[in-house]
């Protein structure tokens, strides 16, 4: 039996993020575990569903949200991080199109927070038993 296997679109990412963001711009999942607003900006990525999906191929809504102490600082961080995705050769594998940009005061981290959303469309990866 051959059956097909969605690729995981925000772990690709924040692989390929890792590779191109300043070595003071964390990449992660969440928010780190005592994380503050003092420490610098961080960048999350994650799932936001898959609208599309089909036996062979699937569209992935991907999240990233760069958490900050200062809105300009967020959001150049956010534009140059979607200008990155948006590039054909960026993220392997995928084809990104683009989605909502929003950047909004955020009370809990006592900062601002700029989200990115983006489908990552793929093939499945394959497998026979």
């Amino acid at each position: 039996m051959d059956f097909f296997i969605q690729r995981n679109a925000p772990e690709v990412i924040r692989r390929a993020l890792r590779g191109v963001m300043p070595k003071s711009i964390r990449v992660t999942a969440a928010i780190p575990q005592g994380w503050s607003v003092d420490d610098g900006p961080v960048v999350t990525v994650s799932s936001d569903g898959s609208p599309r999906s089909a036996r062979a191929t699937s569209t992935e809504n991907v999240r990233v949200n760069v958490y900050g102490k200062f809105e300009p600082e967020v959001r150049r961080v956010a534009a140059e991080i979607d200008a990155w995705l948006l590039n054909p050769h960026s993220v392997g594998g995928f084809r990104i199109s683009p989605g909502p940009f929003l950047v909004v005061k955020d009370e809990d981290i006592k900062g601002w927070v700029a989200a990115i959303t983006v489908a990552a469309s793929s093939t499945k990866k394959g497998f026979a038993r």
